[in-house]
């Protein structure tokens, strides 16, 4: 990884569900019973105060608000036990205290101080594993979410990615919670998103086991999880994985009674592994499946179709009947657009398989590097919108992050 770049000008925004920043850590509760500290001034900051009283004076300050304050006494702070190693209780205190008011500064929209106290933590953390505290977690996590500029948006991608693995690194060393189950979750999307393969496995493999531990009993959400594991070891070329977690969520979704959108998506995943296998024909049950699932009167939301349909499609390409599959992807792109992100992609995607599909001299080969170039965006993951459909598909404590059916 390379050294880790701060994030200016970034405004705060969380993914649509994200792991809830704190939420699983006890907030600091401590009674402050002296008199509050006053501002300190040029003559104060050249005094050598000890470190511990500058930790309780900056703990005053961040509690009454004067974050600037609290900042500057940290700093002097931590300067004076950079020299301990990352065991020292103190120096892990400050270090400490210094994300959570990083995370403060956040809060009252001062991104930009925020991303200046933020970036020497990071660099820190990424030297010495040992000092990333929960807090620095949810720092490094916070940061990483909040959207570039449009300016900053191509250079930020692989910061983000790398905020990413740190936060994810330092949860690691952490108990198994729900938190972590979340924001692991979030951490493979956005990383098979952005085609680093190798962290969203890492992600989603931790969310996995997460889940057994915190949510056995959830089959929907173990069996959400699954799906994407499925889809990133499809990803990554591990179809003997992908097959068998597509399996898996099948049989999540089945144990915890989910309707027949997760069902058909399950499906539709499984067929895309088995075509890519050349196990057309159970490929082909598959994909039938999951549209008979959706084709019914009950009431189904159109991006649900289009996955079922688009996997028809592709199974049909696949087994070469370019009429039949032609006639597939029409009928998927003939269905309106949900106007949300993933089904906008799921759509520019089968129109780029279609005209392909329809370019002269078209062959297996170059047919399957169009599938491939698609494999990480889209249906790696469902819509919010599509919830009507399953109403216990995912859920508000879902660690299927930013949908709820995939």
């Amino acid at each position: 990884m390379s050294p880790l770049r701060p994030f200016a000008c970034l405004a705060l925004m969380l993914l649509p569900v994200s792991c809830g920043l704190s939420r699983g850590y006890p907030a600091e509760t401590e009674v402050v019973t002296t008199p509050a500290s006053a501002p300190m001034d040029a003559a104060e900051a050249t005094e050598a105060i000890p470190w511990s009283e500058l930790t309780r004076l900056a703990r005053e300050d961040r509690q009454a608000g004067r974050l600037d304050e609290a900042r500057a006494r940290l700093e002097q702070a931590a300067s004076q036990l950079a020299d301990r190693p990352s065991s020292d209780a103190g120096r892990r205190t400050v270090f400490d205290l210094q994300a959570r008011l990083a995370l403060d500064l956040i809060a009252v929209g001062r991104s930009e101080d925020a991303d200046a106290m933020a970036a020497p933590l990071f660099a820190q953390a990424e030297q010495d594993p040992a000092l990333a505290s929960s807090a620095l977690v949810d720092l490094a996590y916070a940061t990483a979410v909040r959207p570039p500029t449009s300016s900053e948006a191509e250079e930020s991608a692989s910061a983000r990615l790398e905020l990413m693995e740190l936060a994810l690194g330092a949860a690691e060393r952490g108990p198994a919670s729900r938190q972590r189950m979340m924001m692991a979750a979030d951490i493979a999307l956005e990383a098979l998103e952005q085609g680093h393969l190798e962290l969203a496995r890492r992600g989603i493999d931790r969310a996995v086991l997460d889940a057994r531990t915190v949510a056995p009993t959830d089959q929907i959400q173990l069996g959400s999880l699954k799906i994407y594991k499925a889809r990133i070891a499809r990803a990554q070329g591990d179809l003997e994985t992908a097959e068998a977690s597509a399996v898996s969520a099948a049989q999540h979704y089945e144990k915890g009674r989910s309707g027949p959108a997760n069902l058909a998506v399950a499906e539709a995943t499984l067929a895309r592994v088995l075509a890519d296998q050349g196990e057309i024909e159970r490929a082909r049950e598959q994909a039938d499946s999951a549209w008979q699932r959706v084709s019914g009167d009950a009431p189904m939301p159109d991006f649900v179709k289009r996955i079922a349909l688009g996997a028809q499609a592709r199974v049909e390409r696949a087994a070469g009947n370019r009429e039949a599959a032609r006639a597939r992807y029409e009928q998927a792109l003939a269905m309106p657009a949900g106007g949300f992100a993933r089904d906008l992609a799921l759509i520019s995607e089968l129109e780029a398989e279609l005209a392909a599909l329809d370019a002269p001299g078209l062959d297996e080969a170059s047919a399957g590097s169009v599938e491939q170039g698609a494999r990480t965006s889209a249906d790696s993951g469902g819509a919010q919108e599509a919830s009507s459909a399953d109403a216990g598909a995912g859920g508000s404590g879902s660690a299927t992050g930013r949908e709820t059916v995939p």
